[in-house]
């Protein structure tokens, strides 16, 4: 009997990051989230790297990444944006970048409908400005449709669905499909 609980006692002391770390983790988290709100895209990418180091695969550390890699990716090529006094100016993010943000959501999160939006507005971008990701980011639809199995009722992801649509790159890619 004593020697399970010290045992359980021992692997919850392994898991569970002492109190000054669970502070910090807080600290880093808030500053993240403040600066990601701020624009300042760059600065919270690097907080959101600091807190993966200290809580690995983290699926709020995960999904914020992407999200922040994905707003800045989105935008660094935005002129209306550059023009912005607002908003910092931020170093454009190498494609990569961006991608690996998706594939360690999606391996991280691979039944949270928000990880296949996310990977699906990623390979929109991608798509759209003709860059290709070794390893493929999911296709548009395919992350979409993920997304809906995983959460039927969810009438955001129906009305995504129904922008992509609307896209000229959808209708080109359907009257392809068609011509073969």
């Amino acid at each position: 009997g004593l020697v399970v609980i010290l045992g359980l006692v021992i692997c919850i002391s392994l898991l569970v990051p002492p109190r000054s770390d669970l502070a910090e983790i807080a600290r880093l988290k808030e500053k993240a989230i403040g600066l990601a709100e701020n624009w300042e895209s760059t600065e919270a990418d690097e907080v959101l790297l600091q807190l993966d180091k200290l809580i690995p695969n983290d699926p709020f550390i995960l999904r914020n990444l992407a999200v922040v890699r994905l707003n800045r990716f989105d935008r660094q090529n935005d002129e209306q944006e550059q023009e912005n006094k607002d908003t910092p100016k931020q170093p454009p993010l190498p494609p990569k970048q961006l991608a690996a943000a998706i594939h360690a959501l999606l391996q991280a999160e691979p039944n949270d409908p928000a990880s296949h939006i996310l990977a699906s507005r990623a390979a929109r971008l991608f798509r759209d400005r003709r860059i290709e990701i070794t390893p493929p980011l999911p296709d548009v639809f395919a992350s979409l449709a993920r997304a809906r199995e995983l959460a039927p009722r969810d009438p955001a992801i129906l009305l995504e669905m129904h922008e992509r649509v609307q896209e000229p790159a959808y209708r080109k890619d359907e009257k392809a499909k068609q011509a073969r």
